[in-house]
């Protein structure tokens, strides 16, 4: 079973993983926006993960002072924190996202009030193949995805 996960571009375009989702995300959601400045549509990205401790907890490298759930937690956000362009890989789909909203939901805690069960939201903008163009990393990424879609179109029945 595939799971989702972030990866960072380097400068020379080769994508690095930084966090892999332990266990997929509840939904995906990609909406449109027309910029008034602009008058273009900007793409937006927004991610919900569910983490839960049964189902982390036989899988986690976490010592016993703290939660699974804390650990992926904490995993997460520090994987996110820098900023840059990183990559969602969603199966066979690589979307480029800009991270500028990470929200925590602390939901089930245990009895040292340690998160058992924890709800993330993840959001960022998708940038247009301009954005790209402009990061040396994000070049190497366009013509791998536009090399990507011809593929997927000649393909096509």
């Amino acid at each position: 079973m595939e799971h989702a996960a972030f990866l960072r571009l380097n400068p020379s375009g080769a994508l690095e993983e930084v966090f892999r989702c332990p266990i997929n995300p509840e939904s995906l959601v990609r909406e449109r926006v027309r910029n008034p400045a602009s008058g273009r549509f900007d793409e937006r990205l927004r991610l919900e993960l569910l983490l839960h401790e049964l189902e982390l907890a036989p899988h986690s490298d976490s010592d016993g002072d703290v939660t699974a759930t804390y650990a992926r937690l904490a995993a997460l956000e520090e994987s996110l924190a820098a900023p840059g362009l990183l990559v969602l890989r969603w199966g066979r789909r690589e979307i480029p996202v800009r991270i500028d909203r990470l929200a925590i939901s602390e939901d089930r805690f245990d009895p040292g009030l340690m998160p058992v069960q924890a709800t993330v939201t993840v959001e960022g903008v998708v940038p247009d193949e301009s954005d790209l163009a402009n990061d040396p990393g994000g070049r190497a990424f366009l013509e791998a995805y536009r090399a990507l879609r011809k593929e997927a179109t000649s393909t096509r029945p």
